[in-house]
């Protein structure tokens, strides 16, 4: 058996549906516009730990409760604007496997990494009979034991996969009366008529043309790990008078202005470089929706790079530093306030502004490249514990198109999963500025790609 394969010894599926049926009243859930751009896939997450319990009637309990709270998880998809909150439930998926777990975390290819997952985090088809939320609780032949989960991407970013984790968690811990999930208001909110939902056919065929065309591209998807030190390194670096950058902002400077300077060694046609971020709106607006609800509250920003644009760092990809592209990375991230929120969401401005980057990035593809960042540091998933301690670690298994993930490690330092075309890839992991600040890196994925490009036809 090669290193990392997966072995099932049994495997086993059951429908867990809510504790105390969904009242009348609640059984319609409207998805709001954040909720409907999210492209149809899961948000998949992967929690290693050292042990569990055994328990596993006492899991599908806690489950159960937690979907009474979370009641729209155990619903299905009605239509472009609603869950049906019907009660249908959510799979458990029970498994054991002949591998060490350590086997499994020191080779986390993301094609193995699948395989502990109860269902394909991109379904092929998608209707009113997929459940919205899939768990599978895997033990190891060590002891040790994962914990995997597929939530409709609709429903749960970030912060809304952990505030389901850590409701199904502490109630598994007997420690439910403890939680503010107890009023289910905390947990479920009708962000709808904050972003008012569309139904998107007339807005996201700007985003297609029938003179575009598939181009498969090679691309490679690594671990780099930038230690505690390292990271207030680059901080300490990029500081200026009375303004000192947050790890997120300092590290998304440095790691933009390094792959600027490697496409630049692949591509010497790009003009432009468009760096976006989604920021959590949850503290943004005033009063704040809950910490830890349901649902895509975020939104997407974005700052670009321009050659030639504002000074000798744009008259070329290879002069580019992170301290130059630091006041673009925090003027975008920072401007997002309660008033700057609701008036990007009048008559539709900001699918507007989301369907102009998308055409800058695709119809011109030749000349603008793009980065995504999404950040999950300060959100506490290394804190849920189902009463067997803390996770040892925890991936995903999201395609890394273009794509940056950040991770907090326990030092204060960050995990970033990065996923970049071949050719790129290959100079990042030269670049001597970006080298010099890394402390590992482990590929963890190489797999082919599909981009749409405009043809000359």
């Amino acid at each position: 058996m090669a290193a990392g394969d997966i072995k099932y010894v049994f495997r086993c599926t059951e429908r867990i549906r809510p504790s105390s049926p969904t009242p009348q009243n609640l059984r319609s859930h409207k998805l709001s516009l954040l909720d409907q751009l999210i492209n149809c896939l899961y948000a998949p997450l992967l929690s290693f730990y050292n042990s569990s319990s055994g328990d596993h009637d006492q899991l599908k309990k806690s489950l159960s409760r937690a979907l009474s709270y979370m009641y729209p998880l155990a619903g299905r998809l009605k239509d472009g604007k609603t869950i049906d909150c019907n009660d249908e439930g959510a799979d458990f998926v029970l498994a054991e496997v002949e591998n060490k777990m350590s086997e499994v975390m020191q080779y986390p290819r993301m094609d193995r990494l699948r395989k502990l997952f109860p269902c394909n985090p991109y379904p092929e088809v998608v209707d009113s009979t997929i459940p919205l939320c899939a768990v599978q609780v895997t033990r190891f032949s060590c002891g040790g034991s994962a914990v995997a989960i597929c939530i409709w991407h609709g429903l749960v970013d970030a912060p809304g996969v952990y505030g389901f984790l850590r409701t199904w968690a502490a109630i598994n811990r007997g420690q439910e009366q403890e939680q503010d999930y107890k009023n289910a208001g905390g947990l479920v909110v009708d962000s709808s008529t904050t972003f008012v939902p569309s139904d998107l056919l007339l807005s996201l065929t700007a985003l297609t043309d029938r003179n575009h065309i598939m181009v498969a591209e090679k691309y490679v998807a690594k671990r780099f790990m930038f230690r505690g030190s390292t990271v207030n390194a680059i901080r300490d670096r990029y500081t200026q008078p009375e303004i000192r950058p947050s790890r997120v902002e300092a590290l998304a400077a440095f790691l933009w202005a390094a792959v600027i300077r490697a496409t630049g060694e692949v591509d010497q046609d790009f003009k432009t470089h468009t760096l976006t971020m989604s920021v959590d709106l949850r503290k943004k607006f005033n009063p704040p929706f809950p910490m830890y609800c349901l649902g895509s509250i975020n939104q997407v920003v974005g700052a670009r790079w321009e050659r030639g644009g504002d000074g000798k760092e744009s008259s070329s990809p290879s002069a580019v530093d992170g301290g130059f592209l630091l006041g673009k990375v925090r003027e975008a991230i920072r401007k997002i306030d309660d008033n700057y929120i609701k008036k990007m969401h009048v008559e539709g401005g900001y699918l507007n502004q989301l369907i102009a980057i998308s055409n800058n990035l695709t119809v011109d593809k030749k000349h603008n490249k793009g980065l995504n960042i999404s950040s999950w540091c300060k959100i506490p998933i290394y804190e849920v514990d189902f009463g067997w301690g803390n996770p040892r670690w925890i991936s995903t298994v999201l395609v890394l198109k273009d794509l940056a993930i950040f991770v907090d490690m326990d030092d204060g330092g960050v995990e970033v999963w990065l996923g970049l075309p071949q050719g790129i890839m290959s100079n990042l992991e030269m670049d001597k500025q970006f080298l010099a600040h890394l402390s590992y890196s482990q590929t963890v994925w190489d797999y082919t790609l599909h981009s749409v490009m405009k043809s000359r036809m």
